[in-house]
């Protein structure tokens, strides 16, 4: 009952009906909660877009993004509702857990990303100091060049 009771009252909290108790106040968390409030926007935008200040209620400090989504901190461990994640209060693990994974998805997504920058620099055009041209089937007619 009593963990049912904290579930309600965190999820009233992270619902908004509660309002921070210390809105403006500076909160120390650490190295592996702030690389997870850092990492979870710039790879999950669409859930993690527009976070508000951190809040802080019974021990959680937490932060409410434009999704609707809350991230909850307690006890080194990461806490989500709201959004996809529903109604229920889920922890999806440990925050030097959950700041691996971030981090492993980020170098992923970098490579990628470099390896698609490296394809289209690789790239050569016939003739590239001239502007760029359309040749046609017929021999009998001149390249048509292409406007940039």
């Amino acid at each position: 009952m009593r963990r049912l009771l904290h579930t309600v009252t965190l999820y009233a909290l992270l619902a908004g009906s509660c309002l921070p108790l210390a809105s403006h106040a500076q909160f120390v968390i650490s190295e592996n909660a702030h690389q997870v409030f850092t990492l979870a926007p710039q790879l999950y935008p669409e859930l993690f877009s527009g976070g508000g200040t951190l809040g802080n209620f019974e021990g959680y400090i937490y932060r409410q993004y434009s999704s609707g989504v809350f991230i909850g901190l307690k006890d080194e461990r990461l806490h989500l509702v709201g959004g996809p994640f529903g109604n229920n209060v889920s922890s999806p693990g440990t925050l030097a857990a959950v700041r691996q994974q971030l981090e492993t998805e980020k170098a992923a997504k970098n490579a990628a990303e470099r390896a698609v920058i490296r394809s289209h620099s690789q790239l050569q055009l016939p003739n590239s100091a001239a502007a760029p041209t359309l040749s046609r089937r017929s021999s009998n007619h001149a390249p048509i060049p292409l406007v940039q």
